[in-house]
């Protein structure tokens, strides 16, 4: 409920669900790969992230609910993994942190997405579509859409506000989004195909 707990053994947290209140903190380090349901929102202790990955390569495979607005980060040289689905109602996501999140699937209906990475957040999970349909601002770093061909990564409208957002296979922003670019950030197709149903660029210095 408050303070900072750190996991770093598989077993940490039992086996039984795992509740992260507003103001608190779950710290992740040391390799591990927790199975629990986590229940989370609250930007954590000092806006570190309500889920903080501080070392290693971690991954969270049970369902993580969102009960309100949460941040989810990753330190320098760590990987946070994010295999089972990240759910809520109307909630809004915030990744930050310098290190790299990859991200199953995110199903919390007409939630927003924040990107404020200066690391690489990946949207993996194969044929798992995000379904969230609120507005994926890229503020840093780069967003990699790298679901298979045709899935929907991007599920709602698109701005990039710095940074760059990549595809890794072909169609992976659903066909009516509005993809807006501003200021210095990138759109790179990498050699993809998509279907947008508008592109506005306001920088002469945005790039697709």
């Amino acid at each position: 409920n408050n303070g900072i707990v750190q996991a770093a053994n598989a077993n940490a947290l039992g086996t039984g669900a795992t509740t992260v209140s507003s103001g608190a903190a779950l710290e992740l380090s040391g390799g591990i790969s927790p199975t629990n349901a986590i229940t989370v929102s609250g930007t954590g202790v000092g806006s570190a992230g309500a889920i903080h990955n501080v070392s290693g390569t971690n991954t969270l495979s049970g369902v993580i609910t969102e009960t309100g607005a949460t941040t989810i980060a990753a330190d320098t040289g760590t990987t946070l993994n994010l295999t089972g689905n990240l759910t809520g109602t109307n909630t809004a996501t915030t990744f930050a942190g310098a290190g790299n999140i990859a991200v199953a699937k995110i199903f919390t209906g007409t939630g927003t997405v924040d990107i404020n990475s200066t690391g690489t957040v990946t949207y993996n999970g194969t044929t798992n579509a995000n379904t969230n349909t609120g507005t994926t601002t890229v503020n840093s770093g780069t967003l990699v859409l790298g679901k298979s061909a045709g899935t929907n990564a991007i599920a709602g409208n698109l701005v990039v506000n710095g940074g760059a957002v990549q595809l890794n296979a072909s169609n992976q922003i659903v066909d009516t989004a509005s993809v807006t670019l501003n200021n210095s950030s990138t759109l790179n197709l990498n050699g993809n195909a998509e279907t947008l149903g508008q592109l506005t660029s306001t920088s002469a210095t945005a790039t697709v």
